[in-house]
């Protein structure tokens, strides 16, 4: 889930902590920026599993119960303090995040209202710094037919902000899928950045190429990917660099799945996992 509707859903829902691994050094079970939010009886998110998040989940659970401050700091070294492996030293930060409390994004700042430090700087209240953060990435996936649904599907648990959309009339009120009759129009009204990915899989291959020129042409995604043959791949690369987009076509990724999974002999599921093994790899780069 998105870190704002995370926030969103406790403010509504009783409140929660906000864990984050402020910074690490050396070796460790996950990067700074990794995050996880802590209610009474529930978490989502993860800061690395182990007795690091045991005792960090502990943490959280002193702050809901009135036993500790709102905002918390504090540094282990993994191995004499908690018995890992590891080796490395982390900072962990704790912010509560009261149920009720007025939240607002300004900027790269999480303002929660509640008077307490930020995390990551101490020298102002109530806010969180979200470059600090490992926030999802956004993914929009064009047409929804039975693959874009099952790679949509198969996002669960990734972290991953998913945006279907299709053009089709039946899809009109079809939930989990955004009806668009002017894709073009649409695309030109989203912000994308270089962590941003795009996949194009409509009922339409002249529809495809028509997304696809219009993603290079005008948005900085760092991956679009086309689903398809080589044929229909080597194709498209072709008309696109007759059309002047041959300085993006690196960007452009076709077939769709990762190699040596993807096949035509694969299943819908198969072939939504391939891909998603790809855009995972493609994220660790």
């Amino acid at each position: 889930m998105l870190l704002r509707d995370l926030i969103e859903d406790r403010v509504q829902k009783g409140g929660g902590v906000l864990v984050v691994l402020s910074k690490v050094e050396g070796s460790a079970p996950r990067e700074a920026g990794t995050w996880m939010m802590v209610w009474d009886g529930g978490m989502d998110g993860s800061i690395g599993g182990g007795e690091l998040e045991y005792w960090a989940q502990g943490v959280a659970e002193e702050i809901l119960d009135g036993r500790r401050g709102s905002y918390v700091c504090e540094e282990k070294i993994l191995g004499p303090d908690l018995g890992q492996c590891c080796g490395g030293r982390v900072e962990v930060m704790w912010q509560h995040v009261a149920e009720g409390a007025d939240w607002w994004c300004e900027g790269s700042f999480l303002h929660l209202g509640d008077g307490s430090p930020r995390v990551g700087d101490e020298a102002r209240g109530g806010m969180v710094n979200l470059s600090l953060l490992d926030d999802c990435r956004e993914i929009w996936i064009f047409g929804g037919g039975h693959v874009g649904r099952m790679i949509a599907r198969k996002s669960e648990g990734l972290g991953w902000s998913v945006v279907l959309v299709d053009e089709r009339r039946e899809y009109e009120g079809e939930e989990g899928c955004i009806y668009e009759s002017d894709v073009l129009g649409y695309i030109g009204g989203e912000e994308m950045d270089k962590r941003s990915c795009v996949l194009v899989m409509t009922h339409s291959h002249e529809r495809d190429y028509e997304i696809v020129s219009e993603v290079l042409r005008t948005k900085g995604s760092g991956y679009v990917g086309l689903i398809g043959s080589e044929t229909k791949a080597a194709r498209f690369r072709h008309r696109l660099a007759r059309d002047g987009l041959g300085d993006e076509l690196h960007r452009l990724r076709s077939p769709l799945g990762l190699e040596g999974v993807r096949g035509k002999e694969r299943n819908v599921a198969e072939v939504a996992i391939a891909v998603w093994a790809e855009l995972l790899q493609e994220e660790s780069r």
